[in-house]
């Protein structure tokens, strides 16, 4: 499946390591039934981030509010 980068702004460390670049998939229809019982958009939105880069909820969770929504506005460009 094609993979899609996003230069961060706000590198962050992850596993003792400086992350500036993030590497994700197109989200599918099997992510979105995965937070199909998640009520909170937002919780919803950095589990189904968290699917695509192959981090953790809370990793996504760390990222700065601009490369958030950086992130945000390219994951929903596929969902719209």
């Amino acid at each position: 499946m094609k993979t899609n980068e996003l230069t961060l702004q706000d590198p962050i460390e992850r596993h003792g390591e400086s992350i500036a670049v993030l590497t994700f998939r197109v989200p599918t229809v099997r992510d979105l039934e995965l937070v199909d019982d998640i009520e909170s958009t937002l919780k919803r939105t950095i589990h189904i981030m968290a699917n695509v880069c192959q981090w953790t909820p809370d990793e996504v969770s760390a990222l700065s509010i601009r490369d958030y929504k950086a992130f945000e506005a390219a994951l929903f460009d596929f969902l719209e």
